[in-house]
């Protein structure tokens, strides 16, 4: 029987636990966590009948989202699945001062605002010869092959939401590779986007019409899939639990927590990078000069509750470019999203704030980025009204950064534990969503041969 340590419970140790447990049944699994509860980012909150999530508030099923619904069905989670309203596909930027609905259909993409420049773009690409694309940052790749406008207006603001990120120092290679993929693979992007609309998913089984939808939760939110795992890995989870020191003895590793010791054959890492580099003993100390090097991004997520419906606009809510010099990256309408989230004839709302391009964030006080969330949303939306709800969550390194040389600190991570019984996983190896999280547990079960 091997003794098998699982750093972290987040989705991506749990999601690894779950599929040690279920290759290794006769392994002895301890997962580690240094909080009180389980989920990592991944945290729900009720308010006065207000349901906020402080993290990811939903899940893409369609494309690699099969991964997520084929992990959902297993774990006997499909029941509890909520697709988003219709709604949820109208969405809005915050471009010259006031909010513009994207675009919908190709009549609208052809006065909207937001697609200001498209036709340009296109035809840019069409033209722009290919390129080795690998240490290009996102800003690099599109305006190169797009234009600057495109970069500003469109990729900015998507980007922010996603990384919280500076695509002036993100990689685009590592982040935007649905887009760098295609030039490098068919020599343009538009040209192999149409090429590559052709090929097969990874996953072929269809889900049938929930793969339809813009987004995905569950009934309680995003807690259920935490509160889930946490039934079936119950005995195997140590909460509350910080972990000391990872100290080599010979071909095992001593995971000492507190007074005791856990002597594990094999240990997977799921915790921040900036976590482990404390606690490494022993090991190659090139390994903890890579960890220094990954960067996170501050966030700060604020959920605003108001009794009344003060928003006039229909959607999903919208996005900020940095050009606009707004104090909040974008804002989510979390009452027309999902039916059940919100009271009925009530307003809900999600704020971002911070992120990489972020001045001062550490000597913002909670209540601080409250109120100005609270004034953005005001001023964006056209109302005075006070809402009976309000807080934040403050991230302080919150989102991984895959910038320009990411990829080649992973490698040599990679290269420095090849012959080690450490692996290191998480969202700053391998992608930072909730499915890349599920598969990539899923990929390292399969991988190891414990």
């Amino acid at each position: 029987m091997q003794k098998i340590a699982v750093l972290g419970a987040g989705i991506s140790g749990l999601a690894t636990a779950y599929y040690l447990k279920k290759s290794f049944p006769s392994s002895e699994i301890k997962i580690f966590e240094s909080e009180k509860s389980a989920g990592g980012k991944i945290s729900t909150r009720t308010e006065k009948e207000f349901l906020f999530e402080q993290g990811p508030r939903g899940v893409r099923p369609s494309g690699k989202g099969r991964h997520f619904l084929q992990f959902v069905r297993e774990i006997g989670l499909w029941e509890k699945l909520v697709p988003s309203n219709k709604e949820a596909k109208i969405r809005y930027l915050f471009l010259d001062g006031k909010l513009e609905k994207l675009p919908t259909n190709p009549l609208e993409a052809i006065t909207s605002k937001t697609t200001d420049g498209a036709i340009g773009a296109v035809l840019k690409d069409l033209k722009t010869p290919q390129k080795d694309n690998e240490n290009e940052s996102i800003r690099e790749f599109i305006e190169r092959r797009f234009g600057q406008k495109i970069a500003d207006n469109l990729i900015d603001p998507v980007i922010s939401g996603i990384y919280a990120g500076d695509i002036s120092k993100l990689s685009a290679s590592e982040t935007i590779f649905f887009l760098t993929e295609p030039e490098r693979d068919f020599g343009g992007v538009i040209k192999g986007l149409i090429k590559a609309s052709k090929s097969k998913p990874d996953i072929e089984e269809s889900f049938g019409e929930i793969e339809k939808s813009a987004l995905v939760t569950f009934k309680g939110g995003m807690q259920t899939l935490v509160s889930k795992l946490v039934e079936i890995l119950g005995e195997n989870l140590s909460l509350g639990t910080k972990i000391c020191s990872l100290k080599k003895n010979e071909n095992k590793i001593e995971v000492t927590y507190g007074s005791e010791i856990f002597v594990a054959d094999f240990v997977v890492s799921t915790i921040p990078a900036f976590v482990l580099n404390e606690i490494l003993d022993g090991f190659d100390t090139k390994l903890n000069s890579l960890l220094e090097k990954i960067v996170y991004a501050p966030i700060t997520v604020s959920s605003l509750g108001f009794e009344k419906n003060v928003n006039s606009l229909t959607g999903f809510g919208y996005l900020v470019p940095h050009k606009e010099n707004q104090a909040i990256l974008g804002g989510l309408w979390n009452d027309q999203i999902f039916d059940g989230i919100s009271p009925k004839n009530k307003s809900s709302f999600t704020v971002m704030l911070g992120g990489a391009c972020s001045e001062n964030f550490d000597s913002i006080s909670e209540s601080e980025f409250t109120e100005t969330a609270l004034e953005a949303t005001q001023k964006h939306l056209g109302f005075s009204e006070k809402p009976s709800v309000k807080f934040s969550k403050v991230w302080s390194k919150g989102i991984p950064q895959y910038n320009v040389g990411h990829k080649k600190i992973v490698e040599e991570i990679q290269t420095v534990l090849k012959d080690e019984n450490l692996v290191i996983s998480g969202n700053f190896i391998g992608g930072v969503s909730v499915i890349d999280c599920i598969k990539n547990a899923k990929l390292l079960a399969e991988k190891y041969k414990i």
